[in-house]
Protein backbone atom coordinates (compact mmCIF):
# COMPACT_ATOMS: atom_id res chain seq x y z
CA UNK A 1 0.00 0.00 0.00
CA UNK A 2 1.34 3.29 -0.95
CA UNK A 3 1.02 6.81 1.10
CA UNK A 4 -0.65 8.16 -1.33
CA UNK A 5 -3.89 5.98 -0.72
CA UNK A 6 -3.67 7.31 3.09
CA UNK A 7 -5.81 10.07 4.69
CA UNK A 8 -3.56 13.28 4.78
CA UNK A 9 -2.87 13.49 8.70
CA UNK A 10 -1.59 9.87 8.75
CA UNK A 11 0.43 10.07 6.05
CA UNK A 12 2.62 12.86 7.52
CA UNK A 13 2.68 11.16 10.46
CA UNK A 14 6.49 9.72 10.82
CA UNK A 15 7.74 6.33 10.48
CA UNK A 16 7.66 4.15 14.02
CA UNK A 17 11.77 3.88 13.73
CA UNK A 18 12.04 7.85 13.45
CA UNK A 19 9.82 8.38 16.56
CA UNK A 20 11.75 9.59 19.55
CA UNK A 21 10.76 8.67 22.97
CA UNK A 22 7.76 9.66 24.92
CA UNK A 23 8.55 11.92 26.67
CA UNK A 24 10.62 13.83 24.31
CA UNK A 25 7.99 14.10 21.45
CA UNK A 26 7.05 17.78 20.43
CA UNK A 27 3.77 18.20 20.23
CA UNK A 28 2.84 18.09 17.00
CA UNK A 29 0.61 20.76 15.51
CA UNK A 30 -3.06 19.81 14.28
CA UNK A 31 -4.08 21.26 10.56
CA UNK A 32 -6.39 24.29 11.07
CA UNK A 33 -9.23 22.13 8.87
CA UNK A 34 -9.28 19.81 11.82
CA UNK A 35 -11.06 20.07 15.67
CA UNK A 36 -9.44 19.84 18.83
CA UNK A 37 -9.66 16.75 20.87
CA UNK A 38 -11.81 18.36 23.55
CA UNK A 39 -14.18 19.08 21.27
CA UNK A 40 -14.59 16.91 19.11
CA UNK A 41 -18.13 15.61 19.03
CA UNK A 42 -18.49 11.65 20.98
CA UNK A 43 -21.67 9.67 20.19
CA UNK A 44 -24.15 9.54 22.88
CA UNK A 45 -23.79 6.10 24.17
CA UNK A 46 -19.82 6.26 24.78
CA UNK A 47 -20.04 9.59 26.46
CA UNK A 48 -19.63 9.23 30.06
CA UNK A 49 -22.97 9.85 32.49
CA UNK A 50 -21.91 12.84 34.67
CA UNK A 51 -22.40 12.31 38.37
CA UNK A 52 -25.65 13.34 40.18
CA UNK A 53 -23.99 15.58 42.18
CA UNK A 54 -23.47 17.87 38.87
CA UNK A 55 -24.83 21.31 39.12
CA UNK A 56 -27.21 23.38 37.61
CA UNK A 57 -24.51 25.90 37.12
CA UNK A 58 -21.65 23.52 36.00
CA UNK A 59 -23.26 22.53 33.47
CA UNK A 60 -24.48 25.81 32.12
CA UNK A 61 -19.98 26.43 32.29
CA UNK A 62 -19.39 23.53 30.41
CA UNK A 63 -21.35 23.98 27.77
CA UNK A 64 -20.29 27.62 27.32
CA UNK A 65 -16.80 26.23 27.30
CA UNK A 66 -17.24 23.78 24.44
CA UNK A 67 -19.35 26.69 22.23
CA UNK A 68 -16.19 28.69 22.56
CA UNK A 69 -13.78 25.98 21.22
CA UNK A 70 -16.44 25.79 18.62
CA UNK A 71 -18.06 22.43 19.37
CA UNK A 72 -21.53 20.90 19.77
CA UNK A 73 -23.30 21.54 23.22
CA UNK A 74 -23.41 18.26 25.49
CA UNK A 75 -25.53 16.90 27.14
CA UNK A 76 -26.98 18.51 30.45
CA UNK A 77 -26.56 15.96 33.54
CA UNK A 78 -30.99 17.10 33.69
CA UNK A 79 -31.00 15.49 30.42
CA UNK A 80 -28.85 12.18 31.19
CA UNK A 81 -31.66 9.66 32.85
CA UNK A 82 -30.45 8.29 35.97
CA UNK A 83 -29.31 4.61 35.94
CA UNK A 84 -31.89 2.46 37.99
CA UNK A 85 -32.05 -1.34 39.14
CA UNK A 86 -34.33 -3.70 37.61
CA UNK A 87 -37.49 -4.16 37.56
CA UNK A 88 -37.76 -7.23 39.73
CA UNK A 89 -34.96 -5.64 41.96
CA UNK A 90 -36.88 -2.73 42.56
CA UNK A 91 -39.98 -4.20 43.75
CA UNK A 92 -37.99 -6.79 45.88
CA UNK A 93 -36.57 -3.39 47.62
CA UNK A 94 -40.12 -1.62 47.80
CA UNK A 95 -41.70 -5.08 49.49
CA UNK A 96 -38.56 -5.28 51.79
CA UNK A 97 -39.21 -1.38 52.95
CA UNK A 98 -42.97 -1.96 53.36
CA UNK A 99 -42.56 -4.82 55.61
CA UNK A 100 -39.65 -3.08 57.90
CA UNK A 101 -41.44 0.23 57.96
CA UNK A 102 -45.29 -1.77 58.78
CA UNK A 103 -43.36 -3.85 61.92
CA UNK A 104 -41.04 -1.01 63.35
CA UNK A 105 -41.95 2.00 62.21
CA UNK A 106 -45.43 2.28 61.85
CA UNK A 107 -47.43 3.64 64.94
CA UNK A 108 -50.56 1.90 66.10
CA UNK A 109 -53.78 4.53 65.32
CA UNK A 110 -57.38 4.25 67.39
CA UNK A 111 -58.96 6.74 65.26
CA UNK A 112 -60.37 8.96 67.95
CA UNK A 113 -60.42 11.97 65.72
CA UNK A 114 -62.85 9.74 63.90
CA UNK A 115 -64.86 8.16 66.76
CA UNK A 116 -64.93 11.29 68.70
CA UNK A 117 -67.10 12.99 65.67
CA UNK A 118 -69.51 10.13 66.43
CA UNK A 119 -70.11 11.87 69.85
CA UNK A 120 -71.66 8.28 71.56
CA UNK A 121 -68.67 7.02 73.75
CA UNK A 122 -68.06 3.92 72.01
CA UNK A 123 -65.01 2.71 70.42
CA UNK A 124 -65.26 0.40 67.54
CA UNK A 125 -61.38 -0.72 67.10
CA UNK A 126 -60.04 -3.26 65.17
CA UNK A 127 -56.90 -4.29 66.83
CA UNK A 128 -54.26 -6.39 64.50
CA UNK A 129 -50.91 -6.07 66.72
CA UNK A 130 -49.98 -6.11 69.83
CA UNK A 131 -48.71 -2.48 69.90
CA UNK A 132 -52.13 -1.53 68.82
CA UNK A 133 -53.58 -3.77 72.26
CA UNK A 134 -51.18 -2.79 74.48
CA UNK A 135 -52.26 1.13 73.32
CA UNK A 136 -55.45 0.34 73.75
CA UNK A 137 -55.30 -0.88 77.35
CA UNK A 138 -53.21 1.54 78.14
CA UNK A 139 -55.61 3.88 76.75
CA UNK A 140 -58.41 2.59 79.21
CA UNK A 141 -56.82 2.71 82.07
CA UNK A 142 -55.06 6.98 81.76
CA UNK A 143 -58.70 7.64 81.51
CA UNK A 144 -61.10 6.59 78.56
CA UNK A 145 -61.95 10.08 77.02
CA UNK A 146 -62.33 10.77 73.69
CA UNK A 147 -60.97 13.90 72.02
CA UNK A 148 -64.00 16.19 72.31
CA UNK A 149 -64.33 15.45 76.17
CA UNK A 150 -66.82 12.21 75.85
CA UNK A 151 -66.06 9.94 78.26
CA UNK A 152 -65.79 6.07 76.51
CA UNK A 153 -68.75 3.86 78.03
CA UNK A 154 -68.83 1.20 74.87
CA UNK A 155 -66.26 -0.87 73.34
CA UNK A 156 -66.43 -2.94 70.57
CA UNK A 157 -63.08 -4.49 69.58
CA UNK A 158 -62.41 -7.48 66.87
CA UNK A 159 -59.44 -8.72 67.45
CA UNK A 160 -57.90 -12.61 67.30
CA UNK A 161 -56.55 -12.98 70.52
CA UNK A 162 -55.13 -16.73 69.42
CA UNK A 163 -53.23 -14.74 67.01
CA UNK A 164 -51.74 -11.99 68.97
CA UNK A 165 -50.71 -14.25 71.88
CA UNK A 166 -48.68 -16.12 69.05
CA UNK A 167 -47.24 -13.08 67.54
CA UNK A 168 -43.11 -12.96 66.84
CA UNK A 169 -42.53 -9.87 67.44
CA UNK A 170 -43.33 -9.79 71.34
CA UNK A 171 -43.04 -11.75 74.43
CA UNK A 172 -44.84 -15.10 74.94
CA UNK A 173 -48.76 -14.71 76.89
CA UNK A 174 -50.29 -17.83 78.17
CA UNK A 175 -53.62 -18.49 76.31
CA UNK A 176 -56.46 -16.03 78.05
CA UNK A 177 -53.95 -13.75 79.41
CA UNK A 178 -54.80 -10.99 76.79
CA UNK A 179 -58.05 -10.77 77.59
CA UNK A 180 -57.27 -10.71 81.26
CA UNK A 181 -55.31 -7.26 80.67
CA UNK A 182 -58.19 -5.71 78.62
CA UNK A 183 -60.51 -6.75 81.27
CA UNK A 184 -58.67 -5.38 83.92
CA UNK A 185 -58.47 -1.96 81.83
CA UNK A 186 -62.40 -2.35 81.32
CA UNK A 187 -63.79 -2.09 84.99
CA UNK A 188 -64.79 1.44 83.98
CA UNK A 189 -67.06 0.36 80.47
CA UNK A 190 -70.67 0.16 80.52
CA UNK A 191 -70.83 -1.89 77.27
CA UNK A 192 -68.49 -4.73 76.27
CA UNK A 193 -68.92 -6.21 72.51
CA UNK A 194 -66.70 -9.07 72.50
CA UNK A 195 -68.83 -10.66 69.24
CA UNK A 196 -66.85 -10.32 66.53
CA UNK A 197 -63.60 -12.11 68.51
CA UNK A 198 -61.99 -15.20 67.79
CA UNK A 199 -61.64 -16.51 71.43
CA UNK A 200 -60.73 -20.11 72.86
CA UNK A 201 -61.95 -21.75 75.88
CA UNK A 202 -58.69 -20.01 78.13
CA UNK A 203 -60.40 -16.42 77.36
CA UNK A 204 -63.48 -17.67 78.10
CA UNK A 205 -62.57 -18.73 81.51
CA UNK A 206 -60.95 -15.10 82.31
CA UNK A 207 -64.20 -13.24 82.00
CA UNK A 208 -65.99 -15.00 85.40
CA UNK A 209 -63.65 -13.52 87.67
CA UNK A 210 -64.18 -10.02 85.48
CA UNK A 211 -67.70 -10.36 86.15
CA UNK A 212 -67.72 -11.09 90.09
CA UNK A 213 -64.94 -8.00 90.51
CA UNK A 214 -67.35 -5.72 92.40
CA UNK A 215 -65.68 -2.71 90.73
CA UNK A 216 -67.10 -3.93 87.39
CA UNK A 217 -69.34 -1.43 86.02
CA UNK A 218 -70.39 -3.56 82.87
CA UNK A 219 -74.60 -2.90 81.84
CA UNK A 220 -74.26 -4.74 78.66
CA UNK A 221 -72.03 -7.87 77.76
CA UNK A 222 -72.29 -9.51 74.28
CA UNK A 223 -70.57 -12.92 73.32
CA UNK A 224 -72.22 -13.85 70.04
CA UNK A 225 -71.21 -16.71 68.13
CA UNK A 226 -69.28 -18.05 71.46
CA UNK A 227 -68.66 -22.02 72.03
CA UNK A 228 -68.69 -22.82 75.93
CA UNK A 229 -68.00 -26.57 77.38
CA UNK A 230 -69.78 -27.37 80.31
CA UNK A 231 -67.17 -26.35 82.59
CA UNK A 232 -66.60 -23.42 81.04
CA UNK A 233 -70.37 -22.35 81.28
CA UNK A 234 -70.64 -23.70 85.03
CA UNK A 235 -67.24 -21.16 85.42
CA UNK A 236 -69.31 -18.54 83.88
CA UNK A 237 -72.46 -19.02 85.70
CA UNK A 238 -70.67 -18.41 88.48
CA UNK A 239 -69.72 -15.15 87.56
CA UNK A 240 -72.82 -14.25 86.08
CA UNK A 241 -74.52 -14.75 89.64
CA UNK A 242 -72.02 -12.49 91.58
CA UNK A 243 -72.59 -9.49 88.85
CA UNK A 244 -74.78 -6.73 90.39
CA UNK A 245 -75.07 -4.49 87.32
CA UNK A 246 -75.85 -6.04 84.11
CA UNK A 247 -78.29 -5.25 82.16
CA UNK A 248 -78.25 -6.64 78.85
CA UNK A 249 -76.62 -9.99 77.71
CA UNK A 250 -76.54 -11.15 74.49
CA UNK A 251 -75.77 -15.11 73.41
CA UNK A 252 -77.03 -14.61 69.72
CA UNK A 253 -75.46 -17.88 67.92
CA UNK A 254 -73.78 -19.68 71.09
CA UNK A 255 -73.07 -23.38 70.71
CA UNK A 256 -73.68 -25.23 74.11
CA UNK A 257 -74.72 -28.51 75.19
CA UNK A 258 -78.09 -28.92 77.31
CA UNK A 259 -75.58 -29.03 80.56
CA UNK A 260 -74.17 -25.82 79.74
CA UNK A 261 -77.68 -24.06 79.12
CA UNK A 262 -79.10 -25.14 82.15
CA UNK A 263 -75.84 -23.90 83.79
CA UNK A 264 -76.00 -20.50 82.24
CA UNK A 265 -79.37 -20.09 82.92
CA UNK A 266 -79.27 -20.82 86.76
CA UNK A 267 -76.83 -18.14 86.84
CA UNK A 268 -78.67 -15.73 85.21
CA UNK A 269 -82.27 -16.57 87.83
CA UNK A 270 -79.76 -14.56 90.42
CA UNK A 271 -79.20 -11.07 87.93
CA UNK A 272 -82.20 -9.76 89.07
CA UNK A 273 -81.35 -6.13 87.61
CA UNK A 274 -81.33 -7.35 83.86
CA UNK A 275 -83.75 -6.08 81.55
CA UNK A 276 -82.84 -7.37 78.42
CA UNK A 277 -81.31 -10.90 77.10
CA UNK A 278 -80.82 -12.49 73.75
CA UNK A 279 -80.56 -16.58 74.03
CA UNK A 280 -80.26 -17.85 70.30
CA UNK A 281 -78.41 -20.98 69.98
CA UNK A 282 -77.10 -22.07 66.54
CA UNK A 283 -79.89 -25.26 66.97
CA UNK A 284 -82.91 -24.44 68.45
CA UNK A 285 -83.05 -27.85 70.13
CA UNK A 286 -80.45 -27.74 72.16
CA UNK A 287 -81.95 -24.97 74.57
CA UNK A 288 -85.10 -26.85 76.62
CA UNK A 289 -87.93 -24.27 76.75
CA UNK A 290 -88.59 -25.12 80.24
CA UNK A 291 -85.14 -23.32 81.10
CA UNK A 292 -86.21 -20.04 79.74
CA UNK A 293 -89.80 -20.68 81.54
CA UNK A 294 -87.41 -20.11 84.86
CA UNK A 295 -85.62 -17.33 83.70
CA UNK A 296 -88.44 -15.64 83.07
CA UNK A 297 -89.80 -16.37 86.85
CA UNK A 298 -87.25 -15.57 88.41
CA UNK A 299 -86.00 -11.92 86.97
CA UNK A 300 -88.41 -9.94 87.40
CA UNK A 301 -86.93 -6.85 85.70
CA UNK A 302 -86.87 -8.52 82.03
CA UNK A 303 -88.59 -6.23 79.70
CA UNK A 304 -87.15 -7.87 76.17
CA UNK A 305 -86.32 -11.49 75.37
CA UNK A 306 -85.63 -12.69 72.13
CA UNK A 307 -84.87 -16.38 72.26
CA UNK A 308 -85.06 -19.41 70.00
CA UNK A 309 -86.60 -22.66 71.30
CA UNK A 310 -87.98 -25.63 69.21
CA UNK A 311 -88.76 -29.43 70.01
CA UNK A 312 -85.78 -31.50 71.07
CA UNK A 313 -84.68 -34.04 67.70
CA UNK A 314 -84.87 -37.68 69.57
CA UNK A 315 -84.82 -41.19 68.49
CA UNK A 316 -88.30 -41.30 70.96
CA UNK A 317 -90.44 -38.16 69.51
CA UNK A 318 -93.24 -38.71 71.64
CA UNK A 319 -91.44 -38.65 74.52
CA UNK A 320 -89.73 -35.12 72.67
CA UNK A 321 -93.21 -34.08 72.05
CA UNK A 322 -94.47 -34.25 75.23
CA UNK A 323 -91.75 -32.46 76.93
CA UNK A 324 -91.83 -30.20 74.43
CA UNK A 325 -95.76 -29.17 75.75
CA UNK A 326 -94.88 -29.35 79.20
CA UNK A 327 -91.87 -27.05 78.90
CA UNK A 328 -94.42 -24.47 76.64
CA UNK A 329 -96.82 -24.39 78.62
CA UNK A 330 -94.42 -23.29 81.60
CA UNK A 331 -93.14 -20.78 79.33
CA UNK A 332 -96.85 -19.30 78.58
CA UNK A 333 -97.02 -19.50 82.23
CA UNK A 334 -94.07 -17.38 82.81
CA UNK A 335 -95.24 -14.93 80.28
CA UNK A 336 -98.60 -14.20 81.86
CA UNK A 337 -96.89 -13.71 85.68
CA UNK A 338 -94.08 -11.51 83.87
CA UNK A 339 -94.45 -7.80 85.02
CA UNK A 340 -92.35 -6.19 83.19
CA UNK A 341 -91.98 -8.14 80.04
CA UNK A 342 -92.88 -5.51 76.90
CA UNK A 343 -91.12 -7.24 73.57
CA UNK A 344 -91.14 -10.65 72.94
CA UNK A 345 -88.85 -12.28 69.76
CA UNK A 346 -89.69 -15.32 69.01
CA UNK A 347 -88.27 -15.34 65.10
CA UNK A 348 -85.71 -18.20 65.64
CA UNK A 349 -88.79 -20.24 67.25
CA UNK A 350 -90.23 -23.77 65.47
CA UNK A 351 -94.01 -22.65 67.10
CA UNK A 352 -97.04 -24.84 65.55
CA UNK A 353 -100.71 -22.95 65.56
CA UNK A 354 -101.78 -24.63 69.00
CA UNK A 355 -98.51 -22.95 70.78
CA UNK A 356 -99.59 -19.78 68.86
CA UNK A 357 -102.92 -19.98 70.99
CA UNK A 358 -101.50 -20.58 73.89
CA UNK A 359 -99.24 -17.57 73.69
CA UNK A 360 -102.01 -15.18 72.79
CA UNK A 361 -104.01 -16.34 75.55
CA UNK A 362 -100.87 -16.00 78.03
CA UNK A 363 -100.46 -12.44 76.32
CA UNK A 364 -103.60 -11.33 76.81
CA UNK A 365 -103.80 -12.90 80.46
CA UNK A 366 -100.39 -11.35 81.76
CA UNK A 367 -101.27 -7.21 79.72
CA UNK A 368 -97.52 -6.24 79.36
CA UNK A 369 -96.66 -7.66 75.65
CA UNK A 370 -97.11 -4.69 73.23
CA UNK A 371 -94.47 -6.28 70.86
CA UNK A 372 -93.93 -9.77 69.23
CA UNK A 373 -92.17 -11.26 66.43
CA UNK A 374 -93.23 -14.19 65.13
CA UNK A 375 -91.05 -14.68 62.14
CA UNK A 376 -91.51 -16.81 59.36
CA UNK A 377 -94.59 -18.23 61.09
CA UNK A 378 -97.82 -19.15 59.54
CA UNK A 379 -100.77 -17.79 60.75
CA UNK A 380 -104.39 -17.81 60.12
CA UNK A 381 -106.77 -14.66 59.58
CA UNK A 382 -108.33 -14.95 62.72
CA UNK A 383 -104.94 -15.29 64.82
CA UNK A 384 -103.31 -11.97 63.16
CA UNK A 385 -106.64 -10.29 64.17
CA UNK A 386 -106.39 -11.44 67.32
CA UNK A 387 -103.01 -10.76 68.50
CA UNK A 388 -103.40 -7.36 66.83
CA UNK A 389 -105.69 -6.43 68.81
CA UNK A 390 -103.93 -7.92 71.94
CA UNK A 391 -101.29 -6.13 71.29
CA UNK A 392 -102.94 -2.75 71.09
CA UNK A 393 -104.89 -3.13 74.30
CA UNK A 394 -101.82 -4.12 76.06
CA UNK A 395 -99.99 -1.15 74.71
CA UNK A 396 -102.88 1.60 75.38
CA UNK A 397 -103.01 -0.37 78.94
CA UNK A 398 -99.42 0.57 79.54
CA UNK A 399 -99.73 3.71 78.84
CA UNK A 400 -102.44 4.43 80.71
CA UNK A 401 -101.88 2.49 84.06
CA UNK A 402 -98.04 3.98 84.04
CA UNK A 403 -95.09 1.82 85.19
CA UNK A 404 -94.96 -1.51 83.49
CA UNK A 405 -94.99 -3.13 86.79
CA UNK A 406 -99.31 -1.80 87.28
CA UNK A 407 -99.66 -3.08 83.68
CA UNK A 408 -101.26 -6.39 84.84
CA UNK A 409 -103.44 -5.26 86.86
CA UNK A 410 -104.95 -2.55 84.34
CA UNK A 411 -105.53 -5.18 81.61
CA UNK A 412 -108.78 -6.57 82.68
CA UNK A 413 -110.41 -2.91 82.58
CA UNK A 414 -109.80 -2.83 78.61
CA UNK A 415 -110.86 -6.84 78.60
CA UNK A 416 -114.02 -7.48 77.18
CA UNK A 417 -114.01 -11.38 79.00
CA UNK A 418 -114.03 -12.60 81.86
CA UNK A 419 -111.51 -10.88 83.15
CA UNK A 420 -113.24 -7.28 83.25
CA UNK A 421 -115.54 -8.40 86.47
CA UNK A 422 -112.70 -8.75 88.69
CA UNK A 423 -111.01 -5.66 87.53
CA UNK A 424 -114.02 -4.00 89.13
CA UNK A 425 -114.47 -5.79 91.98
CA UNK A 426 -110.75 -4.76 92.77
CA UNK A 427 -111.21 -1.42 92.37
CA UNK A 428 -114.15 -1.24 94.38
CA UNK A 429 -113.28 -2.67 96.94
CA UNK A 430 -109.79 -0.80 97.07
CA UNK A 431 -112.29 2.04 97.73
CA UNK A 432 -114.29 0.76 100.26
CA UNK A 433 -111.45 0.11 102.11
CA UNK A 434 -109.93 3.80 102.08
CA UNK A 435 -113.69 4.85 102.87
CA UNK A 436 -113.70 2.33 105.58
CA UNK A 437 -110.65 3.95 107.43
CA UNK A 438 -111.77 7.34 109.12
CA UNK A 439 -114.75 5.12 110.71
CA UNK A 440 -112.13 2.56 112.51
CA UNK A 441 -110.34 5.48 113.57
CA UNK A 442 -112.98 7.43 114.70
Amino acid sequence: MSLSSLPANIAQTPSSAEVPPVTQQPVQPVPSGQPTREAQPQPAMASKVPSAELDESSGTANAAKATQQGGPMPLLASEVPRLSRKRGEQQKLVRTETMTRNIYQKSPRLELLRLATQGKGKIDINIESRAQFTRLCQYLKDGSVLADGTPVRGLRIVCDFGKLAREKQGEYKAPGALLGELLDASLCLASLDLGACEMGEADYEALPAFLANPDCGLESLYLDRCILSDDTAHAFATGLAKNKSLKTFSLEGAYMLQPGWARIANGLNSCKQLEKLVVQPTAAGSLPVWLMATIVDHVSSLRELSVSCAPRLSLYPDQSAMEWREGWARFCQAIAKSPNLVELDLRGSTLSSADIDQLMTAMEKGGTVEKLALGNHELSTEQALKIADILTRNKVSNLVKGPPANAAQATPVFANTSGGAPASTSSTSSTSDVRRAPDSNG
